[in-house]
């Protein structure tokens, strides 16, 4: 009786090994997924084509540069395309960076406006009235930060005078 259980148990045994043999033979070989060539797009697109390939951790490194239509465009990256994805992927970029405009004498409306025209969104200007009873000084730009011919980067201060009469 043990003999035939013995030989049941093998059998048995043997056949679930051979079922598990043909199952991983017949499976798909597992797709690892490889690194996607990002650059030249948006640093958005180059996000979520890299999300979308498993990279679990991005690093970024921008460039300052001057030219609008270059800003937030990806320029290199490491590790190469078409390497297996293994995990942290660093990306390059360009970062828009102009330079700032003469706007000391200018009406507070003439500044901003060259604000914009040298490509700052109006939502970094922060604008710091002193008031004063000279009324030809009216919104008369009197300061401003960063200084003419430095990069712009952040928030821009405009001073100007607002006269109280």
């Amino acid at each position: 009786m043990k003999a035939i259980l013995r030989i049941s148990f093998a059998f048995l045994l043997s056949l679930v090994l051979a079922w598990g043999l043909c199952l991983f033979l017949s499976a798909p070989a597992f797709a690892q997924k490889t690194i996607p060539n990002v650059v030249g797009m948006t640093l958005l697109q180059a996000q979520a084509a890299l999300a979308q390939a498993g990279a679990n951790s991005i690093t970024y490194s921008q460039r300052p540069i001057s030219d609008r239509s270059l800003d937030q465009k990806v320029y290199a990256q490491t590790p190469a395309p078409g390497l297996p994805m293994a995990g942290m992927v660093v990306l390059e970029y360009y970062q828009f960076q102009g330079v700032m405009p003469i706007v000391v004498g200018l009406t507070l409306d003439q500044a901003k406006n060259a604000l914009i025209k040298a490509g700052v969104p109006g939502d970094m200007i922060n604008i710091n009235p002193l008031t004063t009873n000279i009324p030809i000084l009216d919104k008369k730009v009197f300061g401003q930060t960063p200084r003419p011919g430095e990069p712009i980067f952040g928030t821009i201060v405009l001073e100007y005078y607002r006269s109280d009469r």
